[in-house]
């Protein structure tokens, strides 16, 4: 009955032979917490309706922070990948083919490029920056926040790589880590075998790219890419941001908000997401039309 839906956090401990359990509560971010669709206050001893206060309304609407686009005073350019400043140029100019500036794009020096595509602000490196381009060693501005996708192959045979910046290229690197067997089927009213991969690279891509874009970065916590043998998962950290998986199963809704709205913005620049909210119907489709089990989202906390 709680909208939206937040995460808590348990603790056991011990002391003095009697057993306490603490629920960590996170306050309200961006928007008011509902309990059967009204927003309460505690003012003293009291409960009462949270409209009767509306600085205290306007303070919560205030206070989503984009860690995402906080700049890093000390980092400059030279922390960032060539090789990834060169494909994100290239993903960029792909993504702005009807723009009237297209013509300009090559001509642009590296900081305009960046601060055109959204990717830092007025020269000064942000998160989103070292996220998606930065140099493996550059991830130690971002301490102690974590930027890296751990891949685990958790089967039979057991192996794990982890994987830092830059994002942009090491996704792919993820991606081909993924074992993809062919798989053989025949269709109904068919005797001719169709042969697919197990895994649609789309999808796969899909799924990880938002895993970046919508994690909680401020939990501290890795994307783990977890292979078994009958599928893949994928788990980051924080609550579905907005609204419920199931909302975005048929490609109607579009979100109104995301926890990481620079990041998101350099991604869709970069040609890695879209902001309409059709990567999970683009996952069902994908996997609809090889036959093949639909991404499951029953684990998420939302």
């Amino acid at each position: 009955m709680i909208t939206p839906r937040i995460g808590f956090e348990i603790y056991e401990l011990t002391e003095n032979g009697k057993r306490f359990t603490i629920f960590e509560i996170p306050s309200a971010k961006g928007e008011p917490v509902l309990f059967k669709d009204k927003a309460f206050i505690r003012i003293n001893s009291q409960k009462t309706g949270l409209q009767k206060f509306p600085d205290y309304l306007r303070k919560i609407y205030n206070s989503l922070d984009d860690w995402s686009a906080k700049t890093i005073p000390e980092a400059s350019i030279s922390d960032l990948d060539e090789e990834a400043l060169n494909t994100a140029r290239t993903k960029f100019k792909d993504k702005c083919i009807n723009e009237s500036y297209y013509s300009e794009i090559d001509k642009w020096d590296t900081a305009t490029f960046l601060d055109k595509a959204k990717i830092t602000k007025n020269g000064k490196i942000t998160n989103a920056a070292i996220l998606l381009l930065g140099k493996n060693e550059s991830s130690y501005y971002i301490l102690p926040y974590i930027a890296e996708i751990t891949w685990k192959l958790n089967t039979e045979e057991k192996a794990y790589e982890h994987y830092g910046p830059p994002f942009l290229l090491n996704t792919t690197k993820v991606l081909q880590r993924i074992r993809n067997y062919h798989y053989k089927f025949f269709p109904n009213n068919e005797l001719l075998a169709v042969t697919v991969n197990k895994y649609d690279n789309r999808v796969i891509l899909e799924a990880l790219h938002n895993s970046i874009a919508h994690q909680d970065y401020l939990k501290q916590a890795r994307i783990i890419v977890t292979e078994k043998a009958d599928k893949v998962i994928f788990q980051n950290s924080g609550n579905f941001f907005y609204g419920k998986p199931e909302e975005y199963f048929l490609g109607d809704k579009t979100p109104e908000k995301y926890r990481n709205p620079w990041l998101v913005r350099a991604m869709v620049n970069l040609g890695m997401i879209d902001t309409v909210g059709l990567g999970i119907h683009t996952m069902l489709l994908g996997q609809k039309e090889r036959f093949f089990p639909l991404p499951d989202y029953s684990n998420s906390t939302f």
